[in-house]
């Protein structure tokens, strides 16, 4: 049965993203979606074993409006460094070292400062992210950690309710 659930939510994530991917819900699409999604989904139950411990959602659901609001703040800032007149950019390279262990944390944490205007994430290994800022004032929230803690406050709600 736990099977069936498992095939039924991938299946049902897939369809998601496919529905986004096609941009559109007409009979076809959705038939067509469903279909993909199912085989995929059960391609995946199979080569895939089930996660150890719940995915955060609730969490990843209160993290992502903090995150939008990051970016519209870090995009009027790279706006302002546009168009001022002497274009005041300091790129570096900066090398930071995560406290999070869980592995979905620190892709979550790669992909947030890569989204985030003005950053990217060019590389990410357990022990370390180096991470590319246009200048000092972009890579605030990732040096003081800010970032980090956030995202692990999305999967210490897994943590204590798992206890």
């Amino acid at each position: 049965m736990v099977t069936v659930s498992r095939l039924l939510r991938k299946t049902l994530a897939y369809l998601i993203i496919w529905l986004f991917v096609v941009g559109q819900v007409t009979a076809h699409a959705l038939l067509l979606g469903l279909f993909c999604s199912l085989v995929i989904a059960w391609i995946d139950l199979h080569r895939s074993p089930p996660p150890a411990r719940p995915f955060p959602w609730l969490g990843l659901l209160l993290y992502v409006p903090w995150l939008i609001g990051q970016v519209v703040k870090s995009g009027l800032h790279m706006t302002q460094l546009i168009l001022h007149p002497h274009l005041p950019i300091e790129p570096r390279m900066i090398p930071y070292t995560p406290r999070l262990q869980d592995p979905a944390g620190l892709v979550l944490l790669g992909n947030s400062v890569t989204l985030t205007p003005g950053t990217i994430t060019a590389e990410i290994t357990p022990d370390q992210l180096l991470i590319h800022a246009i200048d000092s004032r972009s890579a605030e929230g990732i040096v003081d950690g800010t970032f980090e803690d956030r995202i692990a406050r999305v999967f210490e709600r897994v943590a204590r309710g798992k206890r």
